[in-house]
């Protein structure tokens, strides 16, 4: 949640992996106000604004901003979370947390009733493009998890989800749920749209304006 209005996501999330048609709002709804998704409320969509320069497969600029219908209805469980400064240095953050209704391990087909939360340290992109490759990993993307040993990462279902880090007393969204290889895998940590990118944030402060 960026403001009353609108909601970030993940590209991919919005768009038909065989012909890359993005959904209309009408196909599109947010569920916002509990950890329970049985409890969610419902809010309908006016606008998909997905960033025109989204390379699918290896999600370049995979981020999108929703415009609501109507105002979201902040309470203890729905408020904003702030965008980061210009190129914000992932390292330099005291805690990243990714959070998730997604599945709980890669073999599983079900998504969670509940929404779940892990605690994720950043990997350094020199290390990160060791095991990808760098047409995966860039400097539009940060990599987060345990590198050598894995067991904690987002997995399917939770893309378009937020990594939000703590720097001092600022909570920021830092990074989007993007893709990885496997779940949870050593050498694999996940990867996600660094919206630290100078670029990334110009798109979502346009898209802010809708």
């Amino acid at each position: 949640i960026l403001d009353r209005r609108h909601i970030l996501t993940a590209a991919h999330c919005l768009k038909n992996k065989y012909t890359n048609a993005i959904a209309t709002p009408n196909r599109v709804s947010v569920r916002v106000g509990s950890s329970m998704l049985s409890r969610l409320r419902v809010y309908q969509v006016v606008r998909v604004n997905v960033d025109p320069r989204h390379v699918p497969v290896i999600n370049d600029y995979d981020v999108a901003v929703l415009t609501l219908a109507e105002d979201l209805v902040y309470s203890d469980c729905v408020g904003p979370i702030c965008l980061p400064q210009m190129w914000e240095d992932p390292k330099k953050a005291t805690m990243c947390v990714a959070a998730g209704w997604g599945i709980d391990n890669y073999q599983s087909t079900s998504l969670s009733y509940n929404l779940k939360k892990v605690t994720l340290p950043i990997v350094d992109n020199t290390q990160c493009v060791q095991s990808y490759g760098s047409t995966y990993v860039n400097n539009l993307k940060i990599c987060a998890g345990d590198f050598y040993r894995g067991g904690i990462d987002t997995c399917q279902g939770d893309s378009g989800g937020p990594l939000m880090c703590r720097f001092d007393n600022r909570m920021v969204v830092l990074g989007i749920v993007s893709f990885g290889s496997g779940c949870a895998r050593p050498r694999y940590p996940g990867i996600y749209t660094r919206v630290s990118n100078d670029a990334i944030l110009t798109f979502i402060r346009q898209a802010l304006r809708t």
